[in-house]
């Protein structure tokens, strides 16, 4: 068939085996369960566009039919800059196909593996482009189901952009999945994904997974491992991942409170849309304070969060002056021991024997000279109320 895809991509001198309806096919971009993407060259505009092809075996399959179906038809309805765009749909040799933009820069996980781990402001901001994508997407009663890395593409200029809507749920359109069903990729997949619960499948189902790809571009690992598919998906029911500034601790906390809230076990305590998650990491760059409230103590141990919001110091302000504390006894400024120990004690009731010493040298002093008043009492400053532990020995102010 003219759409096998390795003869597409092994066929090199002839152009009539290389061709997807009037599309000349360059090479193979990637490959799905459902599709392949192909670089091909538009005919009349002379430009490298993207063909997502139905693959050959998923032709005859009518529940696969009716994704592909669909995918083009949610994706043509969302118009924001951050998801992709179509610009044709086609048929050749009867498999259908659809014709999108060409990202040049690659999806997400290709631009970490070539460059490595990505600066916190750039992951903020692509973060707050797909949060804002993913509502624009929920706005046109879309639910994406699968957001993750690959289905993240950069273009030029580094900007995201949303793509492969093969398991999108249309609010428009009767469920073709079915109960118990799970869709998804495991890593990326929420709780309820994970349980295989199609009926709880809501835009917070996107929320939590595009806070496990903010988790993974912030730490450079995924939130949950294991050996086997099983156990990842009971570690996503049951566990609850550690915390990003465990794992890395220069992330700031308010950012990692946003991920935390976005990626709660229980969908209520979740960002309500992903307009939300988008207006804390708004609120993070400006430099104010985020409503994000981490869902209680996860693993690596911490205080649960309180009800009111984050306090954060504006940027630029001056800094704030220590305040002081005041001595917490008499005994304490005297002795300048912080410990009540047996040798404060001791030093406690010297100095007491000195002040009951001088006060009744002063009051004999008094009455021998007939005044009412004496002169001042010299009271050893290692004793009184002006000593400065471990100083020289003074005396107090008026000998």
């Amino acid at each position: 068939g003219v759409l096998d895809a390795r003869r597409l991509t092994e066929a090199k001198g002839d152009e009539d085996s290389r061709r997807i309806g009037r599309f000349l096919c360059l090479r193979r971009l990637g490959s799905g369960g459902m599709g392949t993407v192909f670089l091909a060259r538009h005919p009349e505009l002379a430009r490298p566009v993207a063909l997502k092809v139905l693959n050959l075996p998923a032709s005859g399959d009518e529940g696969a039919l009716a994704r592909f179906e669909r995918e083009y038809r949610a994706v043509s309805r969302v118009d924001h800059p951050n998801v992709v765009r179509i610009h044709d749909v086609d048929r050749a040799d009867g498999v259908p196909f659809y014709v999108m933009e060409y990202y040049t820069g690659g999806s997400l996980s290709e631009r970490v593996a070539r460059r490595g781990m990505v600066p916190i402001s750039q992951v903020v901001a692509w973060g707050r482009a797909l949060a804002r994508a993913l509502e624009a997407c929920h706005e046109s009663g879309l639910v994406h189901r699968d957001v993750k890395p690959s289905n993240v593409l950069l273009d030029a200029a580094d900007v995201p952009h949303l793509a492969d809507f093969g398991l999108v749920a249309d609010s428009d359109a009767a469920s073709i999945t079915r109960s118990g069903e799970r869709v998804g990729t495991p890593a990326f997949m929420s709780p309820e994904q994970a349980r295989g619960s199609a009926g709880e499948l809501d835009r917070r189902t996107d929320v939590y997974s595009l806070g496990t790809v903010l988790y993974w571009l912030l730490t450079g690992k995924t939130p949950f491992e294991a050996p086997t598919g099983e156990a990842l998906l009971e570690k996503i029911r049951t566990e609850e991942p550690p915390w990003p500034r465990k794992v890395q601790p220069a992330i700031p906390r308010d950012l990692d409170a946003i991920v935390r809230m976005a990626m709660a076990k229980e969908a209520d305590r979740r960002y309500p849309t992903a307009a939300a998650l988008a207006d804390d990491l708004d609120r993070f760059e400006r430099g104010e304070a985020v409503r994000a409230r981490p869902p209680g103590r996860l693993a690596g141990g911490g205080p649960t969060s309180s009800s009111e919001p984050r306090r954060r110091w504006p940027r630029g302000a001056p800094a704030r002056r220590p305040t002081r504390r005041p001595a917490r006894s008499s005994s304490i400024a005297r002795t300048g021991c912080g410990r009540r120990s047996r040798a404060c004690f001791a030093r406690e009731g010297q100095g007491r024997s000195m002040d009951r010493r001088s006060s009744r040298t002063s009051s004999e002093t008094s009455r021998s000279s007939g005044s009412g008043r004496g002169p001042p009492t010299c009271v050893p400053a290692r004793y009184g109320p002006w000593a400065t532990p471990g100083g020289p020995r003074r005396t107090s102010p008026g000998c």
